[in-house]
């Protein structure tokens, strides 16, 4: 494949899951570490034409718009030994300062800045991100772009009727209408310059009707959201087997402690309600069933940080009706999981779009907890989805 630049934008850069996909690509790409957890590195789907890491560049905006390589250098998960290898990458990452409007002030929150107001209005914000998207792809003469959007969760109050069209939607941007998150914005200039956009967040962006039906109009691919890094990923693995098995689920029960900044925003309730929702919506469609007493709690615990511990309690019941019980525990590195997930989405996305496809990428629920147009949630069935479709796009490439 020719070497080419694309140009990664990251919504949320400079936070722990940016500056991990960062310096994990950068050090992959020089061979000093093997690329663990990218599943576009897996035979069958690295037979796609995608493009390799050392041809992805990172750029994106934050509300902390210190030096990309400061916040690496911060990341307790990051060896700094590594970080000091490819600094010279890194310090070639450009930060954006995030436009503030739309942000809730529980995020406005984590960015230290003194001044922490919204400034501008919604219209500004769109205008000033689709320059920047169009200037830097014009002045790093990359041959291409995705947009990744990797920020905080959002609070949603709802559908209105700004949401319902791209008309409406157009005539609410000038309006500043507050219906219109910092997400949506985003969502909104990545598909007015035809960039393909991935929500890896919980909030409600570009599942909207107005940006559904302007991503199609576009002729943008979507993908989307919530990314499934945990716990999520493995009742999608574990529900399949009581369904088959006949085993009648009568509880679950999940908890999470998280130490991060995303589990500071989810801290509050308002944002706490979109994390719930998404977790919540897997596990019905594969047991075929709803009557289950299905709990997720999410608590902030600051001495996790990043370590991120999930318990699971699963009542179910079996032969005589005889009742038992099954306990999961789960340890693992919040960023260190959603990091090569972010890289897959930006590769295969950008591959769709390469390939004339548009709206939501289907093919590509096995990475989201709420996969946009499909009910398919169990993780065995998205992963047969995805090598059906990277069998039969590598047989037409082959073709041509």
């Amino acid at each position: 494949m020719k070497a080419q630049k694309i140009g990664v934008f990251l919504v949320g850069i400079n936070g722990s899951i940016g500056t991990t996909v960062t310096s994990g690509v950068y050090a992959a790409a020089r061979g000093l570490v093997t690329p663990h957890g990218l599943v576009t590195e897996l035979p069958g789907v690295n037979s796609l034409s995608l493009p390799p890491l050392a041809d992805l560049r990172f750029y994106g905006w934050d509300l902390r718009s210190e030096p990309h390589l400061n916040r690496v250098r911060e990341q307790p998960h990051i060896p700094l030994s590594l970080t000091e290898q490819i600094a010279p990458e890194l310090s070639r990452v450009r930060v954006l300062p995030a436009p503030r409007v739309g942000v809730s002030t529980r995020v406005l929150g984590l960015s230290r800045v003194p001044d922490a107001t919204a400034k501008g209005s919604r219209s500004d914000a769109v205008y000033s991100i689709r320059a920047a998207i169009r200037d830097t792809i014009a002045e790093e003469q990359l041959s291409g772009a995705v947009l990744v959007n990797i920020a905080s969760t959002e609070p949603f109050a709802g559908l209105m009727p700004t949401h319902q069209s791209i008309g409406q939607f157009e005539e609410g941007l000038a309006k500043d209408d507050p219906a219109i998150s910092a997400g949506m914005l985003y969502a909104y200039a990545a598909l007015a310059a035809k960039v393909p956009y991935v929500n890896f967040t919980p909030s409600t962006t570009v599942d909207i009707p107005a940006l559904m039906e302007f991503a199609d109009v576009q002729g943008v691919v979507i993908a989307g959201k919530d990314g499934k890094t945990g716990q999520t990923l493995y009742k999608t693995v574990l529900a399949p087997m009581f369904q088959l098995r006949n085993l009648r689920v009568s509880g679950w029960y999940s908890t999470n402690l998280l130490g991060n900044d995303d589990g500071y925003v989810l801290s509050d309730p308002a944002h706490l309600q979109q994390k719930v929702a998404s977790k919540l919506e897997a596990l019905a469609p594969i047991l075929g069933y709803d009557d289950v007493d299905h709990q997720v709690d999410i608590h902030y615990y600051a001495p996790r940080g990043d370590a991120k511990e999930a318990w699971d309690v699963i009542d179910f019941v079996g032969w005589l009706g005889a009742k038992m019980s099954m306990r999961v525990n789960w340890l693992g590195q919040d960023s260190i999981l959603a990091a090569p997930l972010v890289v897959d989405l930006a590769r295969l996305v950008w591959f769709a779009q390469q390939r004339g496809e548009r709206g939501p990428a289907t093919q590509l629920s096995a990475f989201f907890k709420t996969p946009l147009n499909t009910r398919e949630h169990n993780f065995f069935e998205q992963t047969r989805n995805l090598m059906m479709y990277c069998d039969s796009a590598s047989r037409r490439n082959g073709g041509d």
